[in-house]
Order: structure tokens, then C-alpha cells, then sequence
């Protein structure tokens, strides 16, 4: 094992921060969350390769001393009003564990990718370790969820960790922009820095368009499509508080930190991105007119940003070219065939073992439907869709009544947006999982529980501040 320079910094001061302000690990946890190719310690490389993400990490330290309040407490609170979500995400993982006896019932009779893409050899399905760090990982992340459900039910706790997440995406946003400058004056990229975890896809400093010199921005994540997907959840956060009048920075920060969100989405050149963004501009824009606030400057701002992409795309030949690569060449392109191919594949092995799938952590996935059902059958599918389902459920209810009540834009709106938008990233994407999705899942819990509870009812750690 390898700890990383960043490692050397953050380890010890999440050590410390368990040990004297626990509120301040709080923050690191979240801020760090989007950082997928970020690693404090490596084990092994290339596609052996595993690291210890900086949100992980904080986050373990986080549930460590819950662990410890439990233990000397001798008692389990959890708020009511959040138990049905919670109760129902862990029958997900139970669902995940129980397909793991597939593996052992299959016993080599069946021949699977090893890898997700074209022309890797097959090999026999069998019980391995991956099975194992793989539903532990979303035991993991449905416990953190629960943790994230519970530490925001107070609405204060809940707007301040919107603030952080919102502060991160700056921050990555910037390091992006400043990665595709790097491209373009051909400066090396420093990936020692947040690209340093053990997996080949990682130090993404060489990812260019199929057929044009455009570079893709990938930042502090594994990949542009990744990037994406945390973006496009945010952008929901900023647009509600912009025009629910309920600052996150300031009037003028917001809008400079939505128009930045949006810029590098662009330079992502991600079809994942550009479907989801769709989606939410159809979400927000029912939302907006229903409610009538979709006024003048809203639609003239939107059609002078069309008028420009068009002007762009007639004059401007690198984006001439971007923009045929991204929408129109896309399902001709590698990625495209790869994406079908494994799409097929996993359809066989759900119709093969309908049940329970293969085991969870046993078929290669990219997409989130097939995905599940190739991994733990239609008994998984059905229960990630019921707690996803409950959840998006009780906050459709939320809002409806603060539509009634004439508050609209609260915290039950934006996590029903951001929720939608990021499980429609995922069904073209892959399995949903990592801290930046169990975050916001344990934040739409949390507001989809917060018209029953008050700040009292918040367990967790004390605040030391």
C-alpha cells in the first residue's frame, strides 16, 4: 500500500478532526464526495488497482464514532419520520447479499465478461472477492445515507450541507476549466494531485472526442460522464435557490456559480450530461410555469443562450465539429457499440437467472436497469426501485402541500429534481453508487422528513461549534 501526497495531509487531520471537531470531518466528507479518482492510500494498479477515496475515508471515521455513541448508549435512534426509507434501503442491501449465493449455485457453468467492453475474454462465474467488497460497498453507502438522513433532518444542518456541496462543485468546476486551458497550451496536466487513485481511468489527461481535437474535461472524477452526473444534480440546488430567493452565496454568487456548473458541463462533451440537462430544463420549466415564475428574463436569458450555441455551432468550426461528434456521431461511435453490447449481454443473464441475477458484483453494468437486473435480479430492481420510489413518492407529497401553502421552492423540491435527474443520468450511465449518489439520497430522505420533525429530534454528533 501506497499513501498518496494527499494522503499524508488528510489522514492525519481526519484523525484529529474525529477527535476534536467532528463537525469539521462532517465537512471534508461532503466537500470530498464528487472526488472519485482522488485516493489517500493505493493497493495495486491498472485494473487490480484499488484506492481509498477522501470521502470514504472521512465518512468511515464519521460512522466509527456513531458505531462508538451506539455502543455506549446501548440503543439505535432513528427519527421516525425517516425509518420507512431507511428500513427500505437496507432491504436492498439484504437483497444484494442474499444474490451472492449465486455464484456458488452457477459454479463455473456459465461463461461472463470479466471487463465492461468488447473483446475481453470470458471466464467462468464464480464466488470472488469483488463479490464481497462490492455489497459492502453499498452497505456502506446505504449506512452513510442513513447518517446524512438523520444528521439533516434540522433544516439549519440540512441548508449548510447544500452550501458545502455546492462549494465542491465550484472548486471541481474550476480545477476542470483549468485542466482543459492546460490541453489547449498542451501544459502538463498535474494528476498527481486529484487523478492519483490505483485505476486506469484516473489519470484522464489524454481524453479526446473520437474524431476531433477537442479535449474532454473530466477533473477531480473517473471519467467526463461521471463528472457529468454530479454536476447535473447540482444544477436543480442553484436554479431553485435563485428563484425561490433562497441564497446559497449571494444573489450574484449564485448565478456566477450556475453559470460555471453549466460551462463545464459543456466542456464534458458528455451525452450523459446533455440527456439529463434536457430532462431538467423540462422538469424546472413545468415547475416554473405551473407556478408562475417563468418570466420574462428567464425565457429571453434562454433564448440568447440558444441563439449563441447556433451562431457558434454556423461560424465557429472546432464547435461545429464538437457538436456533430457529441449528437449526432454518438451512437455510431465505440463507446456506443460497447454500451449496447454490454447492455445485451446483461439482458441474457437476467433472462437466464431472473430471480436473483448473477450475484451482486458479478456482470459488468452500463446502464442502471440491466445492470441491477443482471447483478440481483428483478427481487433487486424491485427493491432499489421501492426505496427509490417511497422516497421521490414522499417528496412529491412535500411539495405538493408547499405548493398549497404557497412556499414552493423548499427542500423537498430541489432533492425530487436532483433525485430524478441523476436516476435518469444512471440509466445511461451505470450502477448508481460512490458518496456523491448516497449523499444526495440521504438528503432527499432527510427533506422528505423534515415537515414532521423539528431540530430536536436530529440524532448524531453533537455540534462542537
Amino acid at each position: 500500500m501506497v499513501i498518496t501526497p494527499i494522503g499524508w495531509l488528510l489522514i492525519p487531520l481526519g484523525l484529529f478532526l474525529l477527535l476534536v471537531r467532528p463537525n469539521w470531518l462532517y465537512v471534508l466528507c461532503v466537500f470530498f464526495a464528487p472526488f472519485s479518482a482522488t485516493s489517500l492510500l493505493n493497493s495495486g494498479s491498472g485494473d487490480a488497482g484499488s484506492g481509498l477515496q477522501p470521502s470514504l475515508f472521512m465518512g468511515s471515521l464519521l460512522l466509527l464514532r456513531k458505531v462508538i455513541d451506539i455502543i455506549l448508549s446501548t440503543k439505535i435512534h432513528i427519527a421516525r419520520s425517516i425509518r420507512t426509507p431507511v428500513i427500505l434501503m437496507f432491504v436492498f442491501v439484504g437483497v444484494c447479499a442474499i444474490s451472492l449465493i449465486m455464484p456458488f449455485v452457477i459454479d463455473g457453468k456459465l461463461q461472463v465478461m470479466s471487463k465492461a467492453t468488447i473483446g475481453v475474454p470470458l471466464e467462468p462465474l464464480r464466488f470472488k472477492s469483488s463479490n464481497v467488497t462490492n455489497t459492502v460497498a453499498v452497505l456502506y453507502g446505504v449506512c452513510f445515507a442513513t447518517f446524512i438522513a438523520q444528521w439533516n433532518l434540522d433544516p439549519k444542518c440540512f441548508f449548510k450541507t447544500l452550501r458545502v456541496y455546492i462549494a465542491s462543485g465550484v472548486f471541481i468546476c474550476i480545477w476542470g476549466m483549468m485542466q482543459f486551458v492546460l490541453y489547449l497550451f498542451h501544459v502538463p496536466y498535474p494528476v498527481s494531485i486529484f487523478n492519483n487513485a490505483a485505476s486506469p481511468y484516473a489519470v484522464n489527461d489524454t481524453a479526446y472526442l473520437d474524431t476531433i481535437n477537442i479535449p474532454r474535461v473530466s477533473s477531480v472524477a473517473l471519467e467526463p460522464s461521471i463528472l457529468a452526473t454530479v454536476l447535473v444534480a447540482m444544477l436543480p440546488i442553484l436554479v431553485i435557490a435563485i428563484f425561490g430567493g433562497k441564497r446559497i452565496f449571494g444573489k450574484y454568487a449564485d448565478r456566477a456559480a450556475l453559470f460555471l456548473l453549466c460551462v463545464t458541463l459543456l466542456v464534458t462533451t458528455s451525452a450523459t450530461g446533455f440527456v439529463s440537462v434536457a430532462g431538467l430544463l423540462v422538469f424546472l420549466g413545468y415547475t416554473l410555469y405551473k407556478y408562475k415564475r417563468l418570466s420574462f428574463i428567464p425565457i429571453a436569458t434562454l433564448l440568447i443562450v440558444a441563439l449563441l450555441l447556433v451562431f457558434a455551432y454556423v461560424a465557429v468550426p472546432g464547435m461545429n465539429g464538437a457538436a456533430q461528434e457529441v449528437l449526432f456521431n454518438k451512437a455510431n461511435s465505440w463507446s456506443a457499440l460497447v454500451r449496447s453490447t454490454v447492455i445485451m449481454t446483461n439482458l441474457q443473464y437476467f433472462t437466464q437467472y431472473p430471480l436473483l441475477g448473477l450475484g451482486w458484483g458479478s456482470a459488468p453494468a452500463h446502464d442502471l436497469t440491466m445492470g441491477i437486473l443482471a447483478n440481483c435480479g428483478l427481487l433487486g430492481l424491485a427493491s432499489f426501485l421501492l426505496f427509490i420510489g417511497y422516497t421521490m413518492n414522499k417528496l412529491r407529497n412535500n411539495v405538493i402541500e408547499s405548493f398549497n401553502s404557497c412556499q414552493p421552492f423548499n427542500h423537498s423540491h430541489i432533492l425530487l429534481i436532483s433525485l430524478l435527474i441523476t436516476c435518469l443520468a444512471y440509466m445511461i450511465t451505470g450502477l448508481p453508487g460512490g458518496p456523491s449518489f448516497w449523499l444526495l439520497v440521504g438528503l432527499a430522505v432527510s427533506a422528505g422528513g423534515q415537515t414532521r420533525v423539528s431540530s430536536k429530534n436530529r440524532a448524531g454528533i453533537e455540534s462542537d461549534t
